[in-house]
């Protein structure tokens, strides 16, 4: 079994800061003005910033377009296990 069979591909691309389109995402977990918590099959992924918002988001292809001011992409395993809201995950 090849990697893409087990975990869809998954790119970032970041513009500016001011937009980020990502794929291979299956949900999204949280979101508010300073932190958005996606879930992937790999794991979790978290954007903080200002002024973020969803722009589009598919289900079906699995990407997403996110924009605001981006100020960091933070990457979780699958099982870890946390206490706490997103931001609480990067300070350990």
């Amino acid at each position: 079994m090849n990697r893409d069979e087990v975990c869809p591909p998954h790119n970032v691309c970041l513009y500016d800061r001011a937009r980020a389109e990502l794929s291979g995402i299956t949900e999204v977990e949280s979101f508010h003005d300073e932190g958005i918590q996606l879930i992937a099959p790999f794991g979790e992924v978290s954007i903080e910033g200002e002024n973020l918002k969803i722009d589009s988001f598919s289900v079906e292809t699995g990407k997403i377009c996110i924009t605001g001011k981006i100020t960091g992409v933070w990457y979780y395993e699958k099982n870890r296990v946390t206490k706490g809201g997103i931001f609480s995950r990067r300070a350990k």
